[in-house]
């Protein structure tokens, strides 16, 4: 049976799926407003779409992912980001940057990432980098060798991301990242991977420790991200699915795991910020 609201408009069921997901999802605004008509429902959503439209995030350029310590996250790390922007991951390590080696390809961490085997590119040629799709992420071992691909990828990125785990040995080989990078490219951010401990009124957390010692070993204020340690990041890894995507598969993941998607968003709008910026 149709109704008649109070401005006498008579309303429909709505049966547009866009328009039932924003009726639901703002349910509680339409009920206080009082805005029950479907004309006015579509224009709402008309406004949200676009809206949404326009903050959609894309990445401005290519990144590196960049540290001389392993075991920090650099792989994971690059194939969520991958993932995320729907861009090729570029796996390049010591063995093939330095010495030409055929052992290595893209990587394909997660079936969504595209695969390409880069023994098609000839790594001495310090033209190759033009021969690979951009934007794209690099995931690299951070051995600089100023003659080949790992020079010219740093070069060419709009920003270097240096990840850190959150022991001595990882924050030393943060700052010599970040010294090797600096002089070839000032655009670095660094990301705390797999932190544990939280901020209390009694203790500094991981991120704010860990910053302040890398700030005093550079002498100098530094841009830092964080992700914490969640179990679900192996799961994911052992099933070849994102991260980001595997915390949303149902409604109780996407309770449980609230905090990990807020930090993964936010590594997400930050690197679009940062590859954005002329």
């Amino acid at each position: 049976m149709e109704k008649t609201n109070k401005e006498g408009i008579k309303d429909t069921p709505i049966t547009n799926t866009e328009l039932a997901k924003f009726a639901k999802k703002t349910e509680g605004a339409i009920r206080a407003m009082e805005l029950r008509s479907p004309k006015k429902f579509e224009a709402l959503l008309k406004l949200y779409l676009e809206s949404k439209k326009e903050s959609r995030l894309t990445l401005g350029g290519d990144v590196v992912m960049w540290s001389t310590k392993g075991g920090v996250g650099k792989t994971t790390l690059s194939s969520e980001i991958a993932a995320f922007f729907n861009v090729p991951v570029i796996d390049c390590d010591k063995n093939i940057c330095l010495d030409g080696s055929d052992t290595g390809g893209y990587s394909s961490h997660y079936e969504k990432n595209e695969k390409v085997d880069v023994r098609e590119f000839p790594w001495n040629d310090p033209l190759s980098i033009s021969e690979l799709p951009s934007p794209a992420i690099y995931d690299f071992g951070g051995y600089l060798s100023e003659s080949r691909l790992e020079l010219e990828a740093v070069q060419r990125a709009k920003l270097v991301i240096i990840p850190v785990g959150t022991d001595m040995l990882d924050i030393t080989k943060a700052v010599e990242s970040y010294n090797m990078i600096r002089p070839y490219n000032k655009n670095i951010t660094f990301i705390l991977n797999r932190y544990t401990e939280t901020e209390t009124p009694k203790q500094l957390g991981d991120y704010k420790r860990i910053k302040q010692a890398i700030e005093a070993a550079l002498d100098d204020e530094i841009s830092m991200l964080k992700l914490a340690q969640f179990r679900i990041v192996p799961i994911a890894s052992a099933e070849h699915v994102p991260v980001y995507q595997k915390a949303q598969e149902d409604s109780l993941s996407k309770h449980k795991y609230a905090r990990l998607l807020t930090e993964l968003e936010h590594i997400f709008k930050k690197i679009s910020e940062f590859t954005s910026e002329e």
